[in-house]
Order: structure tokens, then sequence, then C-alpha cells
């Protein structure tokens, strides 16, 4: 499906609520919220690599599929 939203939308804004972070590096922005209150938005890039939410919550499912 995202190889979809990629290739036929790609000029287009998308606007997507996502739970499998792996693919969070396809996106050029990334809001984050915390019980419904905007807490980041940058490049994912810039969020990962930094000390963000986003970078936590990135870490936690590296080590939730390295253990499976």
């Amino acid at each position: 499906m995202q190889d979809v939203i990629d290739s036929e939308f790609a000029a287009q804004t998308v606007l997507a609520v996502v739970h499998r972070l792996r693919y969070i590096n396809r996106f050029d922005k990334v809001a984050v919220l915390d019980g419904g209150i905007l807490v980041e938005f940058d490049e994912p890039a810039k969020l990962l690599a930094g000390q963000s939410l986003l970078a936590d919550m990135y870490k936690a499912g590296q080590q939730d599929r390295d253990s499976e």
C-alpha cells in the first residue's frame, strides 16, 4: 500500500496515521501527538537523530522487532 501512495500521490499532500514506524522516513514531515497535543513536528531524520519522543518510540519498536 505504501508503494501505491508513494507513486500515485507523489505530487499530493498526504496525511497518514502511522503505527509502524519503520516506514516513517518515507514522509517529508512528521507530527507527533501526545495525549492529543502536538509535541513534535519536523523531518523524520531530524527527530530520529536527536532527543525526541519519536526517537524513543522508534528505538522501542526496533527492540521489539529484534526480540521476535
